[in-house]
């Protein structure tokens, strides 16, 4: 059977091997085929030689072992004919599931509290009693295979993307030390913790500005339909917003949770989202169309930052003697100056938006869902700044009010698109 992509199964299926379509089985199918093979034949022999002797001393037939492995290896081959007879694509949508299950099995086997159907013999938990007993590390084993599979062929256009992925793994290893530094330093670590965060930040500066500038060489325009350099664009706004706040304030900022919010939106641009998106047209390429889209980029990570900033006051107020940490008057200060930020830049796209819009169409609206929804975060934000004077609840409103303006920035940005796309809009 040969497929429109020019691969044919052999006798044990094999489909994924790209091979002629005039020939059989390709090579590395073969040889994949041929060391199963020969484990099999070598895990049997070490059973006959290892099982003979027990076997004969407990007045069994020499092969006993062996008949019993050599069962269960046909069993296991029967198994591969068949699963190598189904469309690997069928694999392919299972990947995930099956890596789910497999994780949920092997929980049990490390929390407290769960001897009754996970056992420990030997010393060790690695079995689960469930009627019929399993060890889950086996699917576990399947299960990575798969999903590594999965993974491979999903960003086969990123595996040796070598000139990207330096500048973003150095952005994300020193983005994840300023999260660990701000962290250690927040739970009272002994430690000259305070001066890491700032340091790790403004050293990110330069990866991420790198993998943003090869992004938009990759995509061959700086595009807010690319949903990777919007990813890379927001991360990089969000460390700046940060450290210029903290250079103004004169402290070294929130918690770790702005921080790891970068680096989590700078992961999402490696692991989780595909580079591409339409063209810009010639109208797109304008001034103006690049202008506020700048300022929605820069506002909505300023956003970010104040509801970061939030978060970081809550994980603070859990912590014992924090204030002395994390001077609340401090991070209360970041968050309004972080909020103004994202307004005033959030603001000033608008109103770009809307008189370009005026001028090219009469219409005060573009057309672009993603700005109609930016509006109602500029709503949320300005709600948010107006919160503070209220006695008592305001600094908390407005606090709930900048979580509320950065989930809503995040999802107009990056999530209304890939909603679009989905609904065929």
């Amino acid at each position: 059977m040969t497929s429109a992509a020019g691969t044919r199964g052999s006798a044990f299926g094999l489909r994924g091997f790209p091979v002629r379509p005039s020939s059989g089985a390709s090579v590395p199918g073969r040889a994949l085929l041929a060391l199963t093979l020969a484990f099999v034949v070598f895990g049997l022999l070490s059973v006959y030689s290892a099982g003979a002797y027990v076997a004969h001393k407990q007045g069994l037939q020499d092969g006993h072992f062996l008949f019993g492995q050599a069962s269960r290896a046909a069993v296991g081959l029967l198994a591969m004919f068949v699963a190598s007879l189904v469309d690997y694509r069928v694999y392919r949508k299972l990947a995930w599931p099956i890596l789910a299950v497999s994780v949920a099995l092997l929980v049990p086997l490390v929390l407290p509290g769960t001897e009754a159907i996970a056992p420990e013999w030997n010393g060790a938990r690695r079995w689960l009693d469930l009627g019929v007993t399993v060890q889950p590390s086996e699917l576990a084993k399947l299960a990575l295979i798969l999903f590594i599979a999965y993974q491979i062929d999903r960003k086969s256009d990123r595996i040796n993307s070598y000139a990207f992925l330096v500048p973003v793994t150095l952005a994300t290893l020193l983005l994840a030390v300023a999260a660990a530094g701000r962290g250690l330093a927040l739970f009272g670590v002994p430690g000259p913790w305070r001066r890491v965060p700032m340091a790790a930040r403004a050293a990110s500066l330069l990866p991420l500005a790198a993998a943003l500038g090869l992004a938009v060489l990759a995509h061959g325009e700086p595009s807010p339909f690319d949903l990777r350099q919007l990813a890379l664009g927001l991360g990089l706004a969000l460390v700046l917003a940060g450290l210029a706040l903290a250079w103004r304030h004169g402290t070294a900022g929130a918690g770790p949770v702005q921080d790891l919010v970068a680096l989590s939106l700078v992961l999402a641009a490696v692991l989780a989202i595909r580079p591409g998106g339409t063209l810009l047209t010639c109208v797109q390429r304008s001034l103006p169309f690049g202008a506020y889209w700048g300022l929605f980029v820069l506002g909505s990570g300023g956003l970010l930052l104040a509801g970061g900033t939030a978060l970081d006051l809550g994980l603070a107020a859990l912590v014992p003697g924090s204030e002395r940490r994390l001077p609340r008057t401090d991070a209360y200060r970041q968050l309004a100056g972080a909020a103004f930020l994202g307004l005033a830049a959030v603001g000033g796209g608008l109103a770009i938006s809307a008189c370009w819009s005026w001028r090219m169409a009469g219409s005060l609206l573009s057309g672009d869902p993603r700005q109609t929804w930016l509006g109602a975060t500029w709503l949320v934000a300005g709600m948010g700044l107006l919160a503070w004077p209220l006695e008592r609840r305001g600094p908390r409103v407005a606090a709930v009010l900048a979580v509320v303006a950065a989930v809503m920035a995040l999802v107009g940005l990056l999530a209304i698109p890939e909603l679009q796309r989905l609904w065929g809009l």
